[in-house]
């Protein structure tokens, strides 16, 4: 599909990703390395003993790697130019890129950042299933409360967190506030906290306050909950540092039409083990 949507005169690349080199151009490239049946210990394996083994220098990384290859060299659908977080969204919303990887909090942003694009026409679903099927990057939020909090306090800050998340007026008000805001992005492919009748009651609820179009979202969200979209968590230990080494080999792949992806991938992965996981083993 990619390939059939690409129009170089028109100024449109058929898929976009970041791809800058850094660390995000890693994050994206893991995702797709899960769609091809990598998981998070694949990738960087705790072996029980307080030592890790990297394992990007093999199989489903390397599969996925040389998709980019192919997409870049072969079938010429990326764009040509360098892509990071904000640009990625702007090239979909601007029409520069048919399809393009973001989480789902981009989508919000495509709203609020540009007025004059019409969320109609903007849809967000999983990536195609893989040899390792609907696999995905999950992440959230944390909270964390003061150790020198007394223990009446601990107590009070939860209860207060789980007044402001699950009190029905509480979500009311801020639901109303967030579309009170100038250009108001309400809604949005989220991932599901809960299941059963709470989470249908839940979305039927803040379904009234949306103003961004669900039924255009609503295949990643039931994707999510029926459990066909496999949430991973990011690999580790020193997951930035393994994001930054992927990064840079599809800056590489992508600029240098001889990287070879296998090569180019065992050679990171020996450096990572030495330089990080071996280092951690030993401290």
């Amino acid at each position: 599909m990619a390939k059939a949507l690409t129009n170089r005169d028109a100024g449109v690349a058929g898929f976009s990703m970041i791809n800058d080199g850094g660390p995000a151009t890693g994050w994206h490239f893991t995702v797709l390395s899960y769609t091809f049946g990598a998981t998070p210990d694949s990738i960087i394996t705790n072996n029980g003993d307080s030592t890790y083994t990297a394992g990007f220098g093999e199989g489903p990384v390397v599969d996925a790697m040389q998709l980019l290859k192919d997409l870049r060299w072969t079938d010429d659908v990326l764009p040509r130019d360098t892509v990071d977080w904000p640009i990625n969204g702007t090239k979909l919303a601007t029409g520069q890129a048919a399809m393009a990887m973001m989480a789902g909090d981009q989508y919000r942003w495509i709203k609020t950042t540009f007025r004059e694009t019409d969320m109609e026409n903007i849809g967000f679903a999983p990536l195609p299933a893989g040899p390792g099927g609907v696999g995905t990057l999950s992440g959230g939020d944390m909270y964390m409360i003061s150790s020198a909090a007394t223990d009446a306090q601990k107590e009070a800050a939860v209860y207060f967190e789980l007044w402001r998340l699950l009190d029905p007026a509480e979500i009311a008000n801020g639901l109303t506030a967030q579309a009170s805001e100038e250009n108001a992005a309400v809604g949005g492919p989220a991932l599901p906290l809960y299941i059963g009748d709470y989470q249908a009651a839940r979305t039927a609820f803040d379904q009234t306050f949306y103003n961004l179009p669900y039924d255009n979202y609503s295949a990643f969200l039931d994707a999510v909950s029926s459990g066909e979209a496999q949430l991973l968590v990011e690999p580790g230990p020193a997951g930035q540092q393994y994001y930054a080494a992927v990064g840079a080999i599809v800056s590489a792949i992508l600029t240098d039409e001889s990287v070879d992806p296998a090569v180019a991938l065992q050679e990171a992965a020996a450096t990572f083990q030495s330089t990080q996981l071996d280092v951690l083993a030993a401290s």
